[in-house]
């Protein structure tokens, strides 16, 4: 599901929190949450808004002191998404962040509001629950709004289900080739930064995620409970087919082209693309983009001492 996140700037910080809280229905797949930081230098902003504004599904309103005092919020983005809301086209949900006179607003005082019983996020002795219950609110709604989509994209979802009950053979060509690296690069960067800032909210580890440019990304982890043992990752797409491994990894800071540890390179059979880690040779295990995050993920934070259950 597609979410807009409507927020004014003074609070950034609200903002951080609630993408966090989010990122675990991000990787399961259950939402794509928007807000103006995905704008790119050189875009239009008022178009990139109207845009997300038109296809949206979900509207997530961060009500503040300063959300209802400026006029943009409320008069653009507010307006447009009430608007869709009132066309049954999408929803809207108040997540009141912190007191003030938003029941007084007619529009939203007639909206059910998070968290529960609409108490302020920052009233609550610990925040983390609150946006818990945030989350736990999106979750129940999630599946209800899926269910209201109109016939022709019923029709069009039983289509894809009953081809995923099929495998057909496909000759991949050097573009599907090029399209799986790129995609699987944005995949395995997405995944670390949701997963350091994640990390980051763990008392006694601190994480940050640096993106380097649009080929490359970096973290770097510490573990102040092991005497700030320190654990670094680059990560690079390659330039072009004849470099070495398509998708290049080194458990150092900022490690130069060339350098690395290990590798992914993309192989495919008779019916699908996937990725091979190589670091020595390849291993024989075809993995999915989402599995060569997770495995990438795991060998590097045992770097620090920490590992999934």
């Amino acid at each position: 599901m597609k979410a807009f996140i409507s927020y004014c700037h003074q609070d950034e910080n609200i903002l951080g929190d609630l993408k966090k809280h989010l990122s675990v229905l991000k990787r399961e797949g259950l939402i794509e949450a928007w807000f103006d930081h995905e704008i790119l230098p050189g875009d239009s902003i008022d178009q990139k808004i109207e845009d997300q504004l038109k296809n949206s599904e979900l509207f997530l309103l961060i009500i503040t002191p300063d959300f209802i005092s400026s006029s943009y919020c409320m008069d653009t983005e507010m307006r447009e998404a009430l608007n869709r809301h009132n066309k049954d086209e999408a929803r809207v949900i108040p997540i009141i962040a912190e007191p003030c006179d938003w029941k007084s607003i007619a529009e939203l005082s007639r909206l059910k509001a998070l968290p529960k019983d609409a108490k302020p996020i920052s009233t609550w002795a610990n925040k983390n629950l609150a946006f818990l219950n945030v989350v736990e609110g999106l979750r129940n709604i999630i599946p209800n709004q899926t269910d209201t989509k109109n016939v022709t994209s019923t029709f069009e979802n039983k289509s894809l289900d009953i081809s995923k009950k099929y495998q057909i053979r496909k000759d991949f060509d050097q573009i599907d080739k090029v399209e799986f690296k790129k995609q699987s690069f944005n995949v395995i960067k997405e995944f670390f930064k949701d997963s350091i800032e994640e990390i980051d909210s763990i008392d006694g580890l601190h994480g940050a995620f640096d993106e380097i440019d649009s080929l490359s990304f970096g973290c770097t982890l510490v573990n102040k409970k092991m005497a700030n043992k320190t654990a670094y990752i680059t990560v690079r797409s390659a330039k072009n087919s004849i470099s070495f491994g398509d998708i290049q990894f080194s458990f150092t800071e900022h490690a130069p082209e060339g350098s690395m540890n290990g590798w992914f390179q993309v192989s495919s059979d008779d019916y699908n693309q996937f990725l091979l880690r190589g670091g020595g040779s390849l291993s024989n295990k075809p993995l999915t983009s989402q599995e060569a995050a997770e495995n990438l993920w795991n060998d590097f934070i045992t770097h620090v001492g920490i590992k999934m259950p």
